[in-house]
């Protein structure tokens, strides 16, 4: 889970989505090799397997978010340089911002505060371009970054709400149907 964010969490840069699969690849090749050395079961293997399936999935997630951001960026029609301190820093400050807020560890949440900080500083000077546009214009600007950053976090909700139903569901009848949880699945996502 440290490791499938559109910006790194230790410098906030963009990761770009071979960077992710590189990364995804390295983990999984460990996983797999501390599985043999403990002698998982072939049931326990399976689960390792299951989720390096979801590599594929977790990489393009990753490129799509950065499509939606470069085109709502650019339907903005902003100066070059205000474009790029958007792209660059005010969308990677407040998406650190973002996952500071869910961050376990108070260590965590403070480092990742200190490193939004530090990506929101040179825009914040009074010589940024930035700095230039009126008050209305920044809040739209802010605000825009605010629904870039979100984008990412959403990526999961309806797949977590859809578990969450089926799962209510199962309790009360044990055993769903393929049929029916594709049922459950499509009224669910017709609904939110």
């Amino acid at each position: 889970s440290e490791v499938v964010h559109p910006y790194d969490l230790q410098h906030a840069q963009a990761q770009s989505p071979q960077h992710l699969r590189e990364a995804l690849d390295g983990l999984f090749q460990r996983l797999e090799s501390l599985a043999q050395e403990a002698n998982l079961s072939e049931r326990l293997c399976a689960h390792v397997t299951k989720a390096q399936r979801l590599t594929h999935k977790l990489v393009a997630s990753l490129a799509f978010f950065f499509m939606m951001v470069n085109t709502r960026v650019q339907a903005l029609n902003l100066a070059p340089a205000i474009e790029q301190a958007m792209l660059e820093h005010l969308i990677p400050a407040i998406y650190i911002e973002r996952v500071a807020e869910r961050a376990p560890r108070a260590e965590a949440r403070q480092r990742l505060r200190a490193l939004s900080a530090q990506r929101l500083a040179p825009l914040q000077q009074p010589t940024h371009p930035i700095q230039t546009l009126d008050l209305d214009t920044r809040t739209h600007l802010e605000q825009v970054a605010g629904d870039c950053a979100d984008l990412f976090q959403r990526t999961s909700s309806c797949v977590e709400g859809r578990n969450a139903q089926l799962a209510f569901y199962q309790q009360g009848h044990h055993r769903i149907s393929a049929r029916q949880q594709q049922v459950l699945t499509a009224l669910h996502n017709f609904a939110t």
